[in-house]
């Protein structure tokens, strides 16, 4: 029987952006209270320095496809939730892309609303930390 492997990872808590690593993916998931106001898709004063060191990230590992997932929590409808995150995750896009300057990277974006929530939404902890934009990206590991 072959004995399954599971990749080395690292995570990083952090209250702006907490960072999971392993030898070929980074994926970053940024708070959504640090990139906007409630309820809103408009990017506030404090993302730029969140999503210029995301930037950073990319421009010295990235290669290839970086996704941009959009969550919320389970307050609201359905079809408000997906709109949201959708619009949340478009908005970083727009913000991230003319930051990173390497070469061969593109950008996709996509919303989730609340689908796949990391907390329980029943808490207002749990709301919080279901509010998120996540950027993952393959590294040069995988080149």
């Amino acid at each position: 029987m072959k004995q399954a492997t599971r990749p080395l990872t690292t995570n990083i808590a952090d209250p702006v952006a907490a960072t999971s690593t392993s030898r070929t993916r980074t994926t970053v998931a940024l708070a959504s209270d640090v990139l906007f106001a409630n309820d809103s898709a408009t990017l506030n004063g404090k993302a730029q320095s969140a999503l210029r060191a995301v930037a950073d990230k990319i421009n010295a590992h990235g290669t290839g496809v970086v996704m941009i997932d959009g969550y919320t929590d389970s307050v609201d409808s359905d079809a408000h939730n997906q709109a949201l995150s959708e619009a949340r995750a478009q908005s970083v896009r727009t913000a991230l892309t003319p930051l990173v300057t390497n070469t061969g990277v593109t950008f996709q974006t996509a919303g989730h609303g609340e689908q796949d929530p990391v907390a329980d939404n029943g808490t207002a902890q749990g709301r919080q930390l279901n509010r998120r934009v996540t950027v993952s990206f393959a590294t040069e590991g995988d080149k």
